[in-house]
């Protein structure tokens, strides 16, 4: 298992749950799980925060994730999005961005 993504893939549904919080130190490494999530034409991918935080770096790879699913055709959607994630979408005006699923907020 990846030290900060577990990958879970059924049929075209791909669950990408964060392990630890992401940061520019790691974003790279969630930008590229997505990216390889869309090359193998997942249709439906969750990006689970598991309540972990996140920073601008990973708010911006969030955003690309939603950007590519919008340009596909597929859907993007976020669950257990803490409050201070919450609070950094919404900071810089990215939370609408966002399908966020309500039943599974942290």
């Amino acid at each position: 298992m990846d030290a900060l993504l577990k990958i879970d893939r059924v049929d075209e549904r791909l669950r990408l749950t964060l392990q630890d919080d992401v940061s520019h130190r790691n974003a790279a490494r969630l930008h590229e799980a997505l990216r390889d999530a869309f090359a193998q034409d997942a249709r439906d991918i969750c990006v689970d925060l598991a309540g972990h935080r996140i920073d601008a770096a990973a708010a911006a790879t969030l955003l690309d994730g939603a950007q590519w699913a919008q340009r596909g055709g597929g859907r993007f959607h976020l669950a257990h999005v803490s409050p201070e994630a919450r609070a950094l979408l919404r900071l810089y005006r990215l939370e609408d961005m966002f399908d966020i699923d309500a039943g599974e907020a942290a």
